[in-house]
């Protein structure tokens, strides 16, 4: 028996799906002669990610993430309830004929079983379908693992495997005591009540299962490859059984000559008018079809079909059955319940490929190698990473989307490209993958060129730092700044890369402060390259600052870096080595509109969620202000290789526009690979982008993007990607009628589109809509307010207003807001203080 993974076989070309066809063709030639093919719909399975999730909420430090990490998990177990994970399952009996049963029989078995399923596994990667690898150490265990999940539908969803075992081994020792004894597997796999009393139903482990068949002139003959996906992606609870015996072309060539002759002889029949003629006309076109294609070399199958429908109820049994009914007639296919005969139904879908031989003969069907390729069954399309985060909703099917951009199996690297116009939602879902990142502890850096503001709210919910980069900030990143490397990370790189550490720092630092001018002063010639050079070592030595590494500590017990020089420093320095004309150009980086980039680093560089706003800037620093930015987060990740990261490029068209900033970002996009990082680009107007240079940005940042999700857009923008990502007319429709958090994911030439929701608090923290925003006006107000008194209160009341900012009809009492809320009280004594502080230096708006 083989376990078989599915893969989106109905997003692919269709010039794909037929390889993949003309693939499975190849593997039934080179099969075994009986084959039975299982899919099995379940509940999915979320107990691992939900374990995942638990663990990181338990080391978490800020309340709202607590708080927000709770809702996560709620959603992944609403996930697990409306989820569906499938399974698929090949299994084939040995065909070698052995007089009875001896250890060299058993041996020849065993050997002649495992070259047919490597020969099989083979046959599926040709497919795209890879297999499950089991333990050669215990593939009994393995075995009694698929049954007892098969089996007992009901149990298995709470006792794990190993527990029952257990649970049925103690059972035995207390009967038979110090004896030694026997535990038939079926003791361990079978379930506690199983009844066959109901000729309607089979009952086992408190689960109803219904049986139902295709008959033999139940079959569309017109169908493509594939065509049983609307039954193996149903239902939770519905299984599709396919048997397939292949028997020698020469046994039936004969038959089919003579059946040929006879039909012949009606056909010729003087009156054409009669319904015999039309049934004979078609027995002959089907003989005829039959006895070419066996002269072609195809192979002669006879094929039988059950599906099962199950359910904690009769009621829910019945309407699944008829649901797939239902479905069945819209594609010309009949279906017929199985009365009478549930036990053999029951016993034949057991995945042992020993259907029941009464059974089978009234449900099978014949046909050729190409008829049996077309049911194919592998085809839905589970994206549920090991170790991914919780993404989006599969809109065909409801089921959770996991994923895992790190994983090298699945990408060849990590960065996702999410394309879409305004108002399609595209903000909200990288909020969304920071947000969810964040929880599970990942890094997260943001870049925000454009509506620095969207990003503020959940920034200050989950404890980040916020710095707006631009004319009148306050917050300054000095670029002259050596930050201080974490030292867990520079241990790990020691191990990996054999690097002791000696590597000059301020080298680093000299090279890309070069790097910063050169881009700014684009006429420097090397004379004054020189001069540059030699002013910034001779800055950073008036700090006590040399190429010794150890000359970076201020104190002994090496616990802080020192002061470091500033943007002003340098330009005295170079007005001393007589560098005057760079000076002059320099000194407007400390003076006016650039002034931001002139003054010593004053926010927390330590903090793991960085939200860089880059908004307030005029054309002339925009390049070199997103040049600072990302220097300053490559300088951050590529701190510790061994530690995953995001970084968040928000409207990335406004980077597109700019030399300085376009190459800085292609630059990491080539390189944050081999440093854990995952890039996420996010941009609207991409015809426009891939104008810029015959797209010389555009082309190559989405060319190192292993993912693209597709959100609503324009004709015109659609056009432009379509034929990067091969876009089909049907996609291009789709992404046209696209809703705000829809979006097609695209990767390599699987494709799935995705729904984007986002929990109650998450709304709250990325929505940007009218009633969203006087919500969190309201729920800030009421948080101020909780901790005042007296005077204090009424000065707040003047501040916020005494009435509400939301409508009656407007719900701030939900659980999670409530949750949201309780969590980020500021105690009546710091709010005192605070008001104490800025009163002391002078300052009248306590909003400041």
């Amino acid at each position: 028996m083989i376990e078989v993974l599915p893969q989106p076989f109905f997003l692919k070309k269709i010039r794909d799906r037929n390889a993949v066809g003309e693939a499975f063709r190849q593997l039934l030639k080179a099969a075994p002669s009986e084959l039975h093919i299982k899919s099995v719909a379940m509940p999915a399975n979320m107990k691992t990610y939900i374990q995942a999730a638990e663990k990181d909420i338990a080391s978490e430090q800020n309340d709202n993430c607590r708080a927000m990490g709770q809702e996560y998990i709620e959603r992944l177990r609403h996930a697990e309830q409306s989820g569906v994970m499938r399974r698929f399952f090949i299994s084939f009996p040995y065909e070698g004929k052995a007089s009875g049963y001896t250890k060299e029989a058993a041996d020849e078995a065993v050997w002649q079983l495992n070259i047919d399923a490597e020969r099989i596994a083979a046959s599926l990667a040709a497919c795209g379908n890879e297999t499950v690898p089991y333990e050669r150490s215990d593939p009994n265990g393995q075995t009694a693992r698929i049954f007892y999940t098969l089996l007992n539908r009901r149990t298995s969803a709470k006792v794990p495997f190993e527990e029952h075992a257990a649970e049925v081994g103690r059972r035995y020792f207390e009967r038979c005591q110090n004896e030694d004894f026997y535990i038939p597997p079926a003791d361990v796999i079978a379930p506690k009540r199983i009844s066959f009393r109901d000729g309607r139903y089979v009952t086992a482990d408190g689960t109803y299962y219904s049986f139902l068949y295709i008959p033999n002139n139940g079959y569309n003959p017109l169908v493509v490859t594939g065509w049983l996906d609307s039954f193996v992606n149903s239902f939770v609870g519905v299984d599709v059984d396919i048997f397939l015996r292949k028997s020698p072309k020469e046994e039936h060539l004969a038959d089919i000559r003579r059946k040929i002759g006879h039909q012949t002889v009606n056909v010729d029949t003087p009156n054409r008018a009669t319904e015999g003629f039309a049934a004979s006309s078609a027995a002959l076109e089907a003989g005829y079809y039959m006895l070419n294609g066996l002269n072609a070399g195809q192979d002669f199958y006879d094929i039988g079909i059950i599906i099962t429908a199950s359910g904690d109820s009769p009621a829910e049994a019945d309407f699944k059955a008829n649901e797939l009914k239902k479905t069945a007639a819209r594609f010309d296919i009949r279906l017929r319940d199985l009365r009478w005969q549930e036990e053999a139904a029951f016993m034949s879908v057991l995945p042992l490929c020993e259907p029941d031989e009464e059974l089978f003969r009234k449900i099978k069907r014949n046909a050729l190698t190409e008829g049996a390729a077309s049911v194919y069954p592998f085809t839905t399309f589970q994206m549920l990473h090991e170790n991914g985060t919780y993404f989006a909703d599969d809109m065909a099917t409801g089921a959770p989307v996991i994923v895992d951009p790190f994983d090298r199996s699945v990408f060849n690297n990590p960065h996702i490209f999410v394309c879409g116009e305004t108002g399609a939602g595209k903000s909200v879902t990288i909020q969304l993958l920071a947000l969810r990142n964040r929880i599970r502890h990942i890094p997260v850096f943001i870049l925000a060129p454009e509506k620095q503001d969207e990003f503020r709210r959940l920034c200050e919910a989950v404890g980040g730092q916020f710095v707006s980069i631009g004319t009148g900030s306050p917050s300054r990143i000095n670029i002259m700044e050596i930050f201080m490397k974490e030292r867990s990370g520079q241990a790990r790189r020691r191990l990996i890369d054999g690097s002791d550490g000696t590597q000059s720092q301020l080298a680093e630092k000299v090279s890309s402060l070069l790097e910063f001018f050169q881009l700014y002063i684009t006429d420097m010639d090397l004379e004054e390259k020189q001069l540059l050079d030699e002013a910034i070592v001779r800055t950073y030595a008036h700090y006590g600052i040399t190429h010794d590494n150890d000359s970076l500590w201020a104190d002994e017990k090496k616990r802080a870096y020192k002061t470091m020089p500033i943007l002003s420093d340098l330009i005295r320095e170079l007005e001393q080595i007589g560098a005057l004309r760079i000076a002059r150009i320099a000194k407007a980086l400390t003076v006016g509109a650039g002034q931001h980039f002139n003054g010593r680093t004053n926010i927390d560089v330590e903090n793991d969620f960085f939200v860089i706003g880059l908004e307030n800037n005029t054309e002339d620093f925009l390049g070199l202000s997103i040049y600072a930015a990302m220097e300053y987060c490559w300088t951050k990740i590529k701190e510790d290789r061994t530690r995953n990261k995001l970084l968040i490029i928000d409207e990335w068209w406004k980077m597109a526009f700019d030399p300085i900033a376009a190459n800085k970002s292609l630059e990491i996009s080539k390189l944050a690979r081999a440093y854990g990082c995952s890039m996420v680009i996010a941009t609207q107007q991409m015809s426009d982008i891939l104008a810029v240079e015959n797209g010389k940005y555009g082309n190559a940042v989405l060319n190192n993007c292993a993912a693209k999700i597709l959100m609503g857009m324009k004709k015109k923008d659609i056009d432009s990607v379509r034929d990067m990502v091969g876009l089909t007319d049907a996609e291009c429709r789709r992404i046209e009628r696209f809703k705000a958090g829809q979006g097609l994911f695209i990767a390599g030439e699987n494709r799935m589109p995705l729904q984007f929701n986002p929990s109650e608090t998450e709304k709250l923290l990325t929505f940007t809509d009218h009633d969203t925003l006087l919500r969190y006006a309201e729920l800030q107000r009421q948080k101020y307010l909780a901790g005042m008194r007296g005077s204090d209160a009424e000065m707040m009341e003047d501040i916020f207003g005494k009435t509400a900012f939301v409508t009656e009809d407007m719900d701030t009492s939900d659980a999670s807001a409530k949750r949201f809320i309780d969590a980020e009280l500021i105690p009546y004594e710091a709010i005192t203080q605070e008001r104490f502080t800025l009163e002391k230096e002078g300052e009248n708006d306590i909003r400041s």
